[in-house]
């Protein structure tokens, strides 16, 4: 299917694609594995507030750079992560992280649209 990069320069932008997912996963986990419930919703709203209106910006704006994807103007192994997270994440931490994001949305809506997705 080709999902990796044609060279190591395309590679290096399904990587960066890939780093700041990776990026947003680990805020947005964090909150689910605290005990404390008081420290839980303080982490929860430092994510919700701060960290994802940092970074999906970046990774919307990469998106409709990248033609409807996240690297390289073409399906990657990336897309394929990101949207494998996006109900896992909003089940963890109760925030739709394409809410807003209309690239980001229509990437998922793309991805999951490939036959062979579903």
């Amino acid at each position: 299917m080709g999902l990796a990069g044609a060279n190591d320069w395309e590679n290096l932008q399904i990587d960066m694609a890939a780093d700041t997912i990776s990026d947003i996963r680990m805020k947005m986990v964090s909150p689910a594995h605290e005990t404390d419930e008081t420290l839980k919703q303080k982490k929860k709203a430092a994510v919700i507030n701060e960290s994802l209106p940092f970074l999906l910006p970046r990774l919307d704006k990469m998106v409709k750079e990248n033609g409807g994807y996240l690297a390289n103007s073409k399906l990657s192994w990336a897309d394929l992560y990101f949207v494998a997270l996006i109900d896992y994440l909003k089940a963890i931490i109760g925030f739709d992280i394409t809410k807003g994001y209309s690239n980001l949305a229509a990437l998922e809506k793309t991805v999951l649209e490939i036959p062979a997705v579903e």
